[in-house]
């Protein structure tokens, strides 16, 4: 793996018994950013828009094409199970203390 980028370094070349004099922090790069619900219905909806250009719309936003796909992908998933009806299963309890009697 000969291309891989290292953004920190994982070993210091001193000579033996030697404390490294100093040494670089590098930043971790910009925080995350906090979308609104409302924005991201906004830019889910245009997306769906017949025609419309998923990398064109990502660019506009400054989003990445995978993260407008897995918005899609959660709101495709919020409509469906919200037309889905809710189902239960029956739970049958037996009694504890029987079911260890019943063993012998």
């Amino acid at each position: 793996m000969a291309g891989d980028v290292t953004t920190f370094e994982t070993s210091f070349a001193t000579p033996a018994r030697q404390r490294p004099s100093r040494m670089e922090v590098i930043p971790a790069g910009p925080a995350r950013r906090q979308w609104s619900a409302e924005a991201k219905a906004r830019i889910v909806a245009a997306s769906f828009e017949p025609g419309s250009n998923i990398a064109e719309i990502a660019r506009t936003h400054d989003l990445v094409p995978q993260q407008l796909y897995a918005w899609r992908h959660d709101s495709l998933r919020a409509q469906r199970l919200a037309h889905e009806p809710l189902n239960f299963v029956p739970a049958i309890v037996d009694d504890p203390v029987s079911s260890l009697f019943s063993a012998f």
